[in-house]
């Protein structure tokens, strides 16, 4: 077996399907399923098992995760040690929310490498519960993300967790919405609108039971995985979407409305693995710290 081989076993495992494992590694479907195939071939043991739902790990699977997880981090190490002026340029692995806002994030980054120079700085997006995943294998150094009670219960023992800022959610709409005109919107304006779902909102579900315990029906008139896309629609007058206040920033069509009886928000933060160097993540969370309270 080889790196490649073990590297495609690892996506598969993360993602769970050969079509977005293939998207991700930049490969066709049937060379990602050879690249199983040869692996489970020399192995002489299926690594994974077809259910409904898509691949889950098989026992020799689960068997062969830590030692490939290890493989992986090893022949990084290796490549990263041969290069010029590798014991100068510490690496941060930093994970990132996909719905963080790309009005900020740039300038984030930039300050990230002007406060920590020298840096090798590999950024890398997912959501939160595999952030927290890639953080417990120690495939992240940190990674900016979530951290509500229900995130922090599944980080792992050790890590360290710094509250960095809350974003309220709000209603976003469109400059020749109905809305436009208002300041503010009460809860039961809500009542009969048509919405844009953001699929990977990380409060999406809490939203809906909020608007049903208020008895609001409304319209779902898309349902859209990327924030770009979903505000994009709204900017184009198909409905409105609850969305955190700042990312009403990456689209100049779009306006923020606060909504009185809606007590939604997310709270961000920096969580560092247990195993990340401690000088380097106390740099991390102080450049975070002052960059957020600009």
């Amino acid at each position: 077996m080889d790196s490649r081989q073990l590297k495609v076993f690892l996506i598969l495992a993360e993602e769970g399907s050969v079509t977005r494992a293939a998207a991700r590694l930049g490969r066709s479907q049937p060379a990602v399923s050879a690249a199983l195939k040869a692996l489970e071939d020399q192995l002489g043991q299926a690594l994974f098992l077809r259910r409904q739902g898509g691949l889950v790990l098989s026992p020799a699977g689960r068997d062969l995760l830590p030692h490939a997880e290890a493989v992986l981090r090893a022949v990084a190490a290796a490549s990263l040690a041969v290069q010029p002026d590798a014991a100068a340029k510490p690496v941060l692995r930093l994970g990132l929310l996909p719905s963080l806002n790309a009005a900020w994030l740039p300038p984030f980054l930039a300050r990230l490498r002007r406060d920590l120079p020298g840096l090798a700085l590999l950024c890398r997006e997912e959501s939160p519960e595999r952030l927290a995943r890639l953080l417990a294998q120690g495939r992240l150094e940190a990674a900016l993300s979530v951290v509500g009670p229900a995130e922090i219960a599944a980080v792992p023992p050790g890590a360290r967790v710094l509250a960095l800022t809350p974003e309220p959610y709000m209603a976003l709409v469109g400059r020749e919405h109905g809305f436009a005109g208002r300041r503010r919107l009460a809860l039961a304006d809500l009542r009969g609108q048509d919405f844009v779902l953001r699929r990977q909102c990380e409060l999406a579900a809490m939203a809906g039971r909020k608007l049903a315990a208020a008895g609001l029906a409304v319209r779902v008139v898309a349902q859209v995985q990327r924030d770009e896309v979903a505000l994009a629609l709204v900017a184009g007058g198909l409905g409105l979407t609850l969305a955190p206040q700042l990312l009403a920033a990456q689209h100049p069509g779009l306006l923020a409305l606060p909504i009185q009886g809606l007590d939604l928000h997310r709270q961000l933060g920096l969580i560092t693995a247990p195993d990340a160097d401690p000088a380097l993540a106390a740099k991390l969370a102080a450049a975070m710290a002052a960059f957020f309270s600009l």
